[in-house]
C-alpha cells in the first residue's frame, strides 16, 4: 500500500510507547537504537552505498516523519523524490580508534521529531574488512528490522555486483501494518488477548527491582558491562538445551526469575521481555517498529525442581506468544481502570532479550551484525543475550542505570546469575530453594579464609537472644547495660524490669512466636519492651511512631498482632483496637523479678521487620533467634566486644534492621 504524502496517519501502539518514552526522557538517546554490520572480504564501497540507497528508497520506514497534529502525535510518509539518503563514508587505519568514534557517534541521539530518523555510516577499516553502522530512532525500527535491513542491503549488493539488481522490487510497507492494527483492534482476537492479560494481572504484583527509589527520581544515563561464556560452559548449555528440549532463552529467563527470587525474596515476579509481534507474512518482511513488550509474570514455587520449573517457564512463553499482539501501553490503561488507580505506571523494571547471531555468506563475503549500546536505558537493568552461534560463545550485555548501580555491583550480579545457571545445568533435579548464588569456590573461601577456625568459645547453637542476655547478666550484673540521657540501668536492673514486664505480657496471652507490636520513642523503656517480648516468647514487630497511621495499622493487621506495647503519650497516635500494654505505666508490671521459664527455642521467630513499601505494600521479613545469635557471636569475636569499656552508640530507628545489630553488639 502506498501512502498519501499529504496525509497524517496515527502512530501504532508500539510507536506510541516510543513516543511516550521520549517525551518522558527528552534530550537523551533513550529511544535511539544502533547496530553495526561487519563484512569480511573485499567490498566495493560505491556499490555498497548504492545497495543502501536502494533499501532506503524501497521502504517507507525510512520516510517516516513525526509531528504533533491536533495535539496528537502522528506520522507522515515523505515521497521518495524528497529523500536525501543520510550515508557517510569514513576511513580508519586503526580499528580501536574506529570503535571509539563509533561508540561516541551512537551516543548522539536521533530524536523522533528530526527530519530524518536514520543515519548510515560506512567504515573502511582495511582492504579485507568494512563496517556499516545504522543508527535510527526506535519509533521507525526494531531489532528484527535492523537484521532485515542488513540482509536486504547485502542482498542488493550481491545482485548489483553480479549485474542482476532489480530496483523495482515490491516490498511490504509499514502503512500496511498501520491499517492491519486497526482491524486487529476491532477483532475477536483482540478481545481474547485483552482477556488473557487482564486475567494474568487480575491481582497486581509488586514491581520487582533490586533497589528501591521514588518514581521518576532516577535518570536514564546508563553503562554497559559484558561477559562472555565459551568453551566447556557453552557446550554444557547446548547439551542441556537439546537433552531437555528447553531453549536457551527459556534457560536464561528462568535463571533471571531464580536470581530475582533469591535476591528479593519475592515469588511473584514479572520481567520485561520483547516479542517480534510479526504474525503475518507481510509483517515478517516489513521494516518499522513492530516489537511487542510484555510483562512476563511467573509465580515461583520454591520446592519445585529446576527441570519442572524451566518447563513451566517455557509453557508461559508459549502462552505469551499466542497473545503477544496486545499492546503493553493499553494494558497499563486497562489496569488503571480495573484497579481505579492512575498510579500504575509499569509492571516491571528489569528486562531480558535473546538474539542468536550467525555469520552469513554473500558470495565471497562473510557478514555478521551486532547491536550497539547508545548510552541510556529506561529499565533498572536490561539483560541482552547475544548467542554467537558460529563462534561457540554467548555474550551477556548488561545495561544498567548509573544512578542505581556501580559497575562492581553489576559484575557481581552477573556472576551470581551464572552461578545459578551452572547449578541448574549440573543438578536439574534440585529444588529452586536449594539453588545458591554462592559458587563452591566462594563458599570454600568463606568457610576457610574468613572463619579462621580459631574461636575459643563455643558458638551459641540452640540458644535464644534473651538466654544469651541472661548469661551476660550472670557474668556482669553490676555493669552498666544501657544509658539514655542522664538515666542508666545495670544488666541486673534491666533484666529484672524486662522480667516483670514479660510476665505482664504473658498474662495478656503472649506465647511462643506470637507477634507483638511495639511502638515506642527511643528510650530505656523501648529496650525493656523488646527484651520483655522475647522473654515472654513473642516475636516483636517494631513500629516507628513517625510512620503514617495507615502504614502502622497495616503492619499490625498484616502481622495479626493482638497486643501493642507502647507509651501512654502515643495512645492517640493510631486507632488500634487491640490490647495496649504501656511501658511507662508501673501498674502494668508484674512484681516477680526472676527469669521466666523459656517457652521458645532458637529456631523460633525473634522479630518481623517490614520493608519500606516503596514498590508496593510493605512486606514482613521474619528473623529467627538463631540467625541473630550466630551473627552476634561473629561480631563479638571479630571486634573483641567482650573487652572492658566497649560502648556502642545506637543511631538507627528500631524499625530498621540495623537496630537489632546495634542492640546485640551492645548487650550480649
Amino acid at each position: 500500500m502506498n501512502a498519501n504524502p499529504n496525509e497524517w496517519y496515527p502512530l501504532t501502539q508500539a510507536q506510541r510507547r516510543i513516543w511516550y518514552t521520549e517525551m518522558m526522557h527528552p534530550n537523551t538517546s533513550v529511544t535511539t537504537v544502533a547496530g553495526t554490520m561487519y563484512i569480511r572480504g573485499k567490498v566495493d564501497v560505491e556499490i555498497l552505498k548504492m545497495a543502501i540507497y536502494q533499501v532506503i528508497m524501497q521502504h517507507d520506514a525510512f520516510r517516516i516523519r513525526i509531528a504533533m497534529t491536533d495535539n496528537q502525535p502522528k506520522q507522515q510518509f515523505a515521497p521518495v523524490e524528497q529523500i536525501v539518503p543520510h550515508v557517510d563514508y569514513l576511513e580508519w587505519d586503526n580499528q580501536i580508534e574506529a570503535e571509539s568514534w563509533l561508540q561516541r557517534f551512537n551516543h548522539i541521539p536521533i530524536h523522533m521529531f528530526d527530519p530524518a530518523l536514520y543515519h548510515f555510516v560506512i567504515f573502511n577499516v582495511n582492504d579485507e574488512e568494512t563496517w556499516f553502522n545504522l543508527k535510527m530512532n526506535h519509533i521507525a525500527t526494531d531489532g528484527v528490522s535492523s537484521h532485515l535491513i542488513a540482509y536486504k542491503i547485502m542482498k542488493n549488493y550481491t545482485a548489483m555486483v553480479s549485474g542482476n539488481a532489480d530496483t523495482d522490487e515490491q516490498e511490504s510497507t509499514y502503512l500496511d501494518y498501520i491499517f492491519a492494527e486497526r482491524e486487529y483492534e476491532q477483532s475477536d482476537r483482540y478481545a481474547k488477548d485483552k482477556a488473557y492479560w487482564l486475567d494474568k494481572f487480575s491481582t497486581m504484583p509488586e514491581v520487582i527491582g533490586i533497589k528501591s527509589y521514588p518514581p521518576h527520581s532516577i535518570g536514564t544515563e546508563a553503562s554497559r558491562t559484558s561477559t562472555t561464556v565459551s568453551g566447556e560452559m557453552y557446550e554444557k548449555l547446548y547439551r542441556f538445551s537439546q537433552q531437555h528440549n528447553i531453549s536457551l532463552f527459556t534457560l536464561f529467563l528462568g535463571s533471571l526469575y531464580a536470581f530475582l527470587y533469591k535476591t528479593t525474596g519475592n515469588n511473584d515476579i514479572a520481567v520485561g521481555a520483547a516479542y517480534a509481534n510479526r504474525t503475518s507474512r507481510q509483517d515478517k518482511d516489513a521494516l518499522g517498529m513492530f516489537v511487542s513488550t510484555v510483562a512476563a509474570r511467573l509465580t515461583i514455587t520454591p520446592d519445585q525442581d529446576v527441570l519442572t520449573f524451566l518447563h513451566n517457564v517455557a509453557k508461559e512463553q508459549k502462552a505469551i506468544l499466542r497473545h503477544q499482539k496486545y499492546p503493553y501501553n493499553q494494558l497499563i490503561l486497562d489496569l488503571r481502570e480495573q484497579n481505579n488507580s492512575v498510579e500504575i505506571q509499569d509492571l516491571y523494571r528489569i528486562s531480558i532479550d535473546y538474539m542468536p547471531i550467525r555469520w552469513s555468506s554473500y558470495g565471497e563475503l562473510a557478514v555478521r551484525q551486532r547491536s550497539s549500546f547508545c548510552g541510556h536505558e529506561v529499565d533498572d537493568f536490561a539483560v541482552h543475550v547475544e548467542d554467537m552461534v558460529d563462534d561457540n560463545q554467548i555474550i551477556f550485555n548488561i545495561d544498567y542505570r548509573k544512578q542505581l548501580f556501580e559497575e562492581h555491583e553489576v559484575i557481581r550480579m552477573i556472576e551470581q546469575m551464572m552461578t545459578i545457571v551452572d547449578q541448574m545445568l549440573n543438578n536439574p533435579s534440585q529444588s529452586l530453594q536449594q539453588l545458591s548464588m554462592i559458587s563452591d569456590k566462594e563458599a570454600q573461601i568463606i568457610l576457610t579464609r574468613f572463619s579462621n577456625g580459631n574461636w575459643s568459645t563455643p558458638q551459641p547453637v540452640g540458644r535464644t537472644i534473651h538466654q544469651l542476655f541472661e548469661e551476660q547478666v550472670e557474668r556482669t550484673p553490676d555493669q552498666v547495660a544501657v544509658v539514655f540521657g542522664d538515666r542508666h540501668l545495670t544488666y541486673k536492673e534491666l533484666n529484672e524490669q524486662a522480667n516483670c514486664f514479660a510476665r505482664t505480657l504473658r498474662a495478656h496471652g503472649v506465647a511462643a512466636e506470637q507477634f507483638v507490636g511495639i511502638m515506642a520513642d527511643r528510650s530505656i523503656e523501648m529496650v525493656i519492651g523488646i527484651l520483655a517480648i522475647l522473654k515472654a516468647g513473642g516475636a516483636y514487630v517494631p513500629i516507628d511512631p513517625e510512620y503514617p497511621e495507615e502504614r502502622i495499622l497495616y503492619m499490625l493487621e498484616d502481622s495479626n498482632a493482638r497486643v501493642l506495647v507502647s507509651q501512654s503519650h502515643l495512645q492517640t497516635r493510631v486507632g488500634y483496637t487491640g490490647t495496649w500494654v504501656l511501658l511507662d505505666n508501673e501498674n502494668d508490671y508484674e512484681s516477680s523479678r526472676d527469669n521466666l521459664v523459656p517457652v521458645n527455642e532458637a529456631h523460633h521467630l525473634a522479630y518481623v521487620i517490614y520493608t519500606s513499601g516503596t514498590t508496593g505494600k510493605p512486606k514482613g521479613v521474619m528473623i529467627e533467634h538463631k540467625q541473630i545469635t550466630a551473627l552476634g557471636d561473629a561480631w563479638k569475636h571479630a571486634y573483641q566486644l567482650d573487652e572492658p569499656g566497649i560502648r556502642t552508640l545506637q543511631w538507627a530507628s528500631f524499625s530498621f534492621d540495623v537496630f537489632t545489630g546495634d542492640m546485640v553488639r551492645a548487650l550480649l
